[in-house]
């Protein structure tokens, strides 16, 4: 019931850990669209695994898929549509380098909005990476901000154009 106290120990004992960040490029996602999303690592490390539960708003979670990290159906769980838990662990360890792809997440969403406003970490599961030497770090997300432009051609010819065509 959480009333335990061992010796030495205070309340005011608090554990202190550094921080991995997995990198996700935020962007706009409009009501209908089936997108995947590429989960990075931020810098580059071993990691020996991990555990996390996605929660999402507005969005709905199909499937997780391989990337540098093989991910098998027993290493996550889509509890519901908004949440996905997973608990990897990796003995012989996975080097990952900086931005690359760890696993890729596919999800529906179901309202138009921003990523960075409908996936959170859930605090369900403490979010935490095993890294070198075993460590144990808190786990966060680290938003991308990509430029989002809108590209047309207009007035090419001839048209149609076969080879090469004037723009």
């Amino acid at each position: 019931n959480g009333n335990a106290k061992g010796r030495n120990i205070s309340d005011s004992t608090i554990e202190k850990r550094s921080k991995v960040n997995v990198l996700i490029d935020d962007r706009k996602v409009e009501k209908g669209d089936i997108i995947e999303i590429p989960v990075m690592r931020e810098s580059g490390q071993t990691i020996y695994g991990m555990q996390v539960e996605w929660q999402t708003s507005g969005l709905i979670i199909r499937e997780v898929r391989d990337g540098a990290m093989e991910i098998g159906m027993e290493e996550y769980v889509i509890r519901d549509v908004h949440h996905s838990g997973m608990s990897i662990a990796l003995p012989e360890g996975k080097s990952v380098s900086k931005n690359e792809v760890m696993f890729i997440m596919e999800v529906e969403a179901v309202r138009s909005g921003r990523l960075s406003d409908m996936i959170q970490l859930s605090e369900t599961v403490n979010p935490e990476v095993y890294v070198t030497d075993m460590e144990t770090k808190d786990l966060a997300i680290s938003w991308r901000e990509k430029a989002e432009t809108d590209f047309s051609v207009i007035g090419t010819t001839p048209n149609p154009w076969n080879t090469n065509t004037q723009i």
